[in-house]
């Protein structure tokens, strides 16, 4: 029974929508400086090392666009950004007026195929329903570029778990590597991860950013073991 009933449950993204994502907001909107200072540590060290300079970036769960108006800084870049919480994407329309930010959900983007050479999951997945990984997986590759680069900053577990979200009962945190839902195709290739929370004994509390390079010219070769390569 409990099977059925996760795999009818769609309560997550209805939640987030409509107040639970204000809601996030407004417990988090005063920690800006420092979900800023982990950015420029982590997301924007990362982005240094990429083998072309970020021109146009998308944030998935970007809040108000803190991050993002680091990244667009730093790069000159196009920013955009999108998330849930209506209060958050207002709130960051005042304060950033040079990104471009928009209520909605990882599902569902609304944007041209080949738009963006950088996505960024900006640590929202944990909170998304499971069911609809697979659609957020393909939106995400729709709208990335190749060449282009992905980034996931998220709980990374080893055992794919959940727990109760502390803030509303009938909520989950779903914890795993989010990777995964990428690396298995040979276009996308993982070429960085780094823990994101140190000094923790806590495995469930363990955060990390993961980088993937996409390129699905190089993602298949001609057939090297036999001399026809007719099928």
């Amino acid at each position: 029974m409990d099977y059925w009933n996760w795999i009818g449950n769609n309560m997550q993204k209805d939640y987030f929508l409509n107040g639970g994502g204000d809601q996030w907001f407004a417990r988090n909107a005063n920690n800006s400086e420092k979900f800023k200072e982990r950015y420029d540590e982590f997301l924007i060290g990362s982005m240094d090392k990429l083998p072309f300079k970020p021109l146009r970036v998308l944030e998935i769960g970007c809040s108000a666009g803190w991050w993002l108006n680091a990244i667009r800084g730093h790069y000159d870049a196009y920013c955009y950004g999108i998330d849930p919480s209506v209060k958050a994407i207002e709130y960051g329309k005042m304060q950033y007026p040079e990104l471009v930010l928009q209520q909605g959900t990882a599902d569902n983007l609304p944007f041209k195929d080949d738009f963006f050479d950088v996505v960024v999951f900006g640590f929202c997945l944990y909170l998304c329903d499971p069911k609809d990984l697979f659609k957020i997986a393909s939106e995400a590759d729709r709208v990335l570029k190749s060449p282009g680069a992905l980034f996931i900053i998220d709980f990374d577990t080893l055992i794919p778990h959940y727990n109760i979200y502390a803030h509303h009962e009938g909520i989950k945190c779903y914890k795993m590597d989010f990777s995964k839902m990428f690396y298995w195709h040979p276009g996308y290739n993982l070429t960085y991860k780094e823990c994101v929370v140190k000094n923790t004994s806590n495995v469930d509390a363990r955060e990390t950013i993961s980088v993937l390079l996409k390129n699905f010219e190089r993602a298949f070769i001609k057939n090297p073991f036999i001399a026809s390569t007719i099928c």
